[in-house]
């Protein structure tokens, strides 16, 4: 039945019988519960690491009239009783980032990211505010707005490109890659500096000069290495 399409199976029959009742209590009881969803970032503040998102799959409630208005609540769905509500936004969620021992993992994040969004079964406000065990003191669970935020879940009009690869870990960005968090120094490209190596051998080589105790070609080796950074170092990856 969990897969199952809305198709009024939840519905009430005109003469309900108890378990008929206890099956609408349990559906609408689900229905009320979040504890994970996926969403979309709108916007991110790099100083709080915290993002507003919008929550992708669409809360569903059972609709019901108001007085006798015949009004739902939301839109209603033309095939049952069930209907879903306007998306929902939520602001200021932390981003769960890999972090522990002084160590951590962040990339940038940008309006139209998607990822995870798990839904704390109780509030999260204490806790973010003492970073210490903490009674949640409000009444609510599984609240959407005591969510954390998991970048990197994408729908499958979006994926990864180039396809991830199998043999070995990748860390790709357009931009820059720090490698630490005073990262300025350009990594040294090994190939690179074989090259740069071999040709600057060949250079002092050719510049020496018979029984100057080897003075030229090791003049003509330093002047060769002041190219190094330019010729083998890294324009995409710093460290420290």
């Amino acid at each position: 039945m969990s897969r199952q399409q809305r198709t009024g199976v939840y519905e009430l029959p005109e003469v309900p019988e108890l378990y008929d009742i206890l099956r609408t209590f349990g559906r609408r009881l689900k229905l009320s519960l979040r504890t994970n969803t996926v969403g979309t970032v709108t916007a991110y503040n790099p100083a709080t690491q915290k993002v507003t998102v919008t929550c992708d799959i669409l809360r569903v409630v059972k609709a019901f009239t108001v007085g006798n208005t015949g009004a739902f609540e939301g839109t209603a769905n033309a095939n049952n009783s069930e209907i879903t509500l306007p998306v929902t936004i939520l602001k200021d969620i932390p981003v769960a980032w890999p972090r522990c021992g002084g160590g951590y993992l962040t990339f940038p994040i940008v309006p139209g990211d998607t990822g995870i969004l798990t839904v704390m079964d109780r509030s999260l406000q204490q806790w973010l505010l003492l970073g210490a065990m903490a009674d949640p003191v409000q009444a609510a669970t599984h609240a959407l707005q005591d969510s954390v935020f998991e970048p990197g879940l994408h729908p499958d009009t979006d994926p990864i490109t180039p396809p991830t690869d199998a043999t070995g870990a990748v860390l790709h960005h357009d931009a820059l890659i720090k490698l630490g968090r005073a990262a300025v120094q350009g990594v040294v490209k090994d190939a690179s500096l074989q090259t740069f190596l071999s040709d600057a051998a060949t250079t002092a080589s050719i510049a020496a000069v018979p029984q100057d105790g080897g003075k030229t070609a090791f003049a003509a080796f330093a002047v060769a290495l002041l190219d190094l950074v330019a010729a083998a170092g890294s324009t995409k990856v710093r460290t420290e």
